[in-house]
């Protein structure tokens, strides 16, 4: 493999994790209008496609390390895990700058990504709390209350702790 395959190659997959974390990312903006709306089928569905995305960016991300270990071989790079930029600092000015800037897009594509998916979370919490409250609310007006008896004795329940001793 020759320098100039194994760029073209790490740059073609590279261009498609892009393509990919964009569409990632509108998922999980869409993702939090469907919870807002609270359409669960369209969130499960949701769900099927954002799980498609992250094999579809595992299997790139496979692709992309086998590529850079190709290239830091090639450019006799002595390093364990090569990175983008470790590969950019050794080429040309135009081949490194193009690296290093597609390193920047995705770096900030993962960050938008973090960003939306703990709002998205933040959301889902005070969801869950919500219908916790609304459980134990739901809970405590289900429970026995004292009724009167016909004798026009209040009936209440038996008490649930017990005295050892009365004495102090």
């Amino acid at each position: 493999m020759t320098l100039a395959d194994g760029y073209k190659n790490l740059i073609d997959i590279l261009d498609e994790e892009i393509t990919v974390y964009r569409h990632f990312l509108d998922l999980i903006r869409h993702e939090n209008e469907i919870l807002i709306q609270s359409k669960l089928e369209d969130l499960v569905e949701n769900n099927r496609s954002k799980e498609a995305m992250i094999n579809k960016l595992r299997s790139l991300e496979r692709i992309r390390e086998k590529r850079v270990r190709e290239i830091a071989q090639v450019l006799n790079l002595k390093i364990d895990a090569p990175r983008l930029l470790d590969i950019a600092n050794q080429l040309e000015m135009s081949l490194g700058d193009k690296l290093r800037s597609i390193h920047a897009t995705l770096d900030l594509l993962i960050k938008r990504v973090k960003e939306h998916n703990e709002k998205n979370e933040l959301l889902v919490q005070s969801a869950l709390q919500n219908i916790k409250g609304a459980l134990e609310n739901l809970k405590k007006t289900l429970q026995d209350k004292p009724t009167y008896q016909n004798e026009g004795q209040i009936n209440q329940p038996a008490p649930t702790g017990r005295f050892v001793s009365k004495e102090v």
